[in-house]
């Protein structure tokens, strides 16, 4: 698929979700993840913005997946990341979430750096992921 440079990435994401043949659950968390090149780290494109602000390398290419947390330029232990990210904390975060104890939300997220991009498979909700696409923005 093509982009006008000038086009909202809002816009485009809608645009590529409505070509696919069945409904995305999860839809809104995916966006365009513009690959790392040159020196700089990848990163998820704001929805809000245009192609046009971002300096797009056009061999650098742009793909369409589930939004996760990038962890880029932070001191992290990803062994503690791991360990932070169990099926105990992840339930404690879904029932912080629905108790709507923001404090505890907000510790769980910032202390334990837990990745609120997860699928609660206890409450039946599934993401379908798609096959990575690329995108060439004109």
């Amino acid at each position: 698929m093509c982009f006008p440079i000038h086009q909202k990435i809002w816009e485009a994401k809608l645009q590529v979700l409505s070509s696919f043949p069945n409904d995305v659950q999860e839809g809104l968390n995916y966006g365009f993840f513009i690959l790392p090149a040159n020196n700089r780290a990848g990163k998820f494109l704001d929805d809000e913005r245009s192609f046009k602000e971002y300096n797009i390398d056009t061999k650098a290419g742009l793909e369409f997946k589930f939004k996760k947390r990038v962890y880029r330029q932070m001191s992290i232990d990803f062994a503690q990341v791991r360990k932070n990210h169990s099926k105990s904390n992840l339930r404690s975060l879904l029932d912080a979430i629905k108790s709507k104890d923001a404090s505890k939300v907000e510790k769980l997220l910032s202390d334990k750096l837990i990745d609120p991009n997860f699928v609660a498979e206890s409450i039946g909700e599934v993401c379908c992921r798609p096959p990575i696409f690329y995108f060439r923005i004109w």
